[in-house]
């Protein structure tokens, strides 16, 4: 195929086949050939469009349960509110947590907090319950979402609350724990 495209798009080539073969046949083949390369573009474009922007399936919120630890009036354990985030939101995470360390005289190497990003992600991306909210913040004697945070939860609940995270943000955490390893070494 490659060749055959090579051959289509190099003038002297195809004159001199128009030259060497009947002129009506050639024309012939050459419409042919132009045809089958219009279907191919198209087929291609095709395909493309399921990648458009107005084609994506957006990311809906989802709705988690954390612990059974926080209840509504019937008793039954609250749903926290989770949504995505973008590259760029990410990108500006990840800058902020990290800090240039010095090695030696004028030698720098970036160095990656972890559970700081972690923890200011799950913050970016908990919609509900407002971690901003200041009667529920004074409620557990702390200022910020990410003291909030701290505060609310259990351990293993914001491990289950965090996994929810990384889970919605598109993050298969093997590969997250590997992009850790690498940034630590």
């Amino acid at each position: 195929m490659k060749d055959f495209i090579e051959w289509v798009t190099n003038p002297e080539k195809v004159a001199k086949f128009l030259v060497d073969t009947t002129f009506t046949i050639g024309v012939y083949l050459l419409i042919l050939i132009i045809r089958y390369l219009i279907r191919e573009v198209l087929k291609l474009m095709n395909s493309l469009k399921g990648f458009f922007k107005a084609n994506a399936v957006q990311v809906e919120n989802e709705k988690v349960i954390i612990s059974n630890r926080f209840l509504d009036d019937d008793r039954k354990p609250l749903k926290w509110e989770i949504k995505s985030i973008s590259n760029d939101e990410d990108d500006k995470l990840r800058e902020e947590c990290t800090k240039q360390e010095k090695i030696k005289k004028n030698v720098y190497i970036p160095k990656f907090n972890y559970s700081e990003y972690l923890k200011k992600l799950v913050v970016r991306c908990v919609v509900f319950p407002n971690l901003d909210d200041k009667e529920l913040q004074d409620s557990y004697g702390v200022m910020g979402a990410e003291d909030l945070l701290s505060a609310m939860l259990l351990p293993g609940e914001f491990n289950v609350l965090a996994e929810e995270v990384q889970s919605i943000c598109g993050f298969d955490k093997d590969v997250l724990e590997e992009k850790i390893k690498t940034a630590k070494n």
